[in-house]
């Protein structure tokens, strides 16, 4: 019987090859493998453009000026390390994608001419560890904004009665979020890429005009912005890191943040139409949304100083806020 319902759990699990497009199911091929036949490769410019955004249309990229601030840079100085750093990122992200372009292969494959067959699984494993971590971190994120929902819907959610001991860096409705946040996403890993075209522009979409009304209410309320945002340089002298150092330390960190999703680009711009398409998208996203993310982050969370005496650099923590 435990025989019988293990063959039929392999069966049901395994790979199935499509024998009349002569498709090899074995460890080392199959349909999501081989470079992708004209049909799959359906993606345009607007396409990818929605791909990239929800990589900068998030918390993440909305909280990064905090990073730079705190370290004593300017305003100026901050965005300059964003600019620099997503014009390095936009460059690396099309060079790693180009297999992807050319040969329309995925990550996997392409680190076995550079690795090996055998040895291909080190930076395989690495991009799965990586992922654990940027799926946690996105989780947590969301989990939060689940939680702002929640209470916006029913105000009594925050007041439930937290039973996590104190030194648990967080409470009962944010894990009830957080648990909801991740059960909720985990059938959309059951979706081919391909077909990934229309949730990524709903998504881009809703977070664009989320982040915009934010900050067109911060302003209107505060009728402009908090000292913040005024904020010049602050390093000591006596500091062993000068600013061109914590510049540098900077770029280094907002590349790091990108690092996930540039790591397999290829696994995306296999599915473009032509390179210029992919070019284009991703250009525009780096270079345009990333940044003004970024800033739109700055001048909301300068502006609710204004109205609150406190800076916000966390949407969630400050939405919350917002309904006290």
């Amino acid at each position: 019987m435990t025989n019988k319902t293990v063959q039929r759990v392999k069966e049901a699990v395994i790979l199935k090859s499509d024998e009349s497009r002569h498709e090899e199911v074995s460890a080392w091929s199959n349909r999501d493998l081989i470079p992708l036949p004209p049909s799959r490769r359906t993606w345009g410019w607007f396409n990818f453009f929605g791909s990239w955004s929800l990589s900068s249309l998030n918390v993440a990229t909305w909280q990064t000026p905090n990073t730079f601030l705190t370290q004593g840079l300017s305003v100026g100085q901050a965005m300059a390390v964003i600019v620099v750093s997503r014009a390095l990122c936009c460059l690396f992200a099309i060079l790693v994608a180009w297999c992807g372009l050319t040969w329309h292969i995925g990550f996997t494959v392409q680190n076995r001419y550079t690795w090996g067959f055998r040895a291909s699984y080190i930076p395989l494993m690495q991009r799965i560890l990586l992922n654990f971590i940027w799926n946690a971190l996105q989780c947590w994120n969301g989990g939060k904004l689940v939680t702002v929902c929640i209470t916006a819907i029913w105000p009594s959610f925050a007041k439930i009665p937290n039973t996590l001991s104190a030194s648990t860096p967080t409470t009962t409705s944010e894990l009830i979020g957080f648990i909801a946040f991740w059960v909720v996403s985990i059938p959309f890993l059951f979706i081919r890429p391909e077909r990934f075209k229309k949730p990524f522009f709903i998504s881009s979409v809703a977070c664009g005009a989320g982040m915009i009304a934010l900050l067109i209410w911060s302003l209107t309320v505060a009728k402009g912005v908090g000292p913040i945002f005024y904020q010049g340089q602050s390093v000591s002298t006596s500091s062993r890191w000068s600013v061109s150092w914590l510049m540098m330390a900077g770029i280094n960190q907002a590349i790091g943040q990108k690092a996930a999703g540039m790591t397999n680009s290829s696994d995306f711009s296999r599915y473009a139409k032509d390179k210029k398409g992919y070019i284009i998208g991703t250009v525009s996203v780096y270079w345009i949304t990333g940044v003004l993310v970024c800033l739109g982050g700055l001048v909301t969370t300068a502006a609710c100083q204004k109205i609150y005496g406190t800076i916000y650099w966390n949407p969630p923590d400050l939405l919350m806020v917002m309904m006290d």
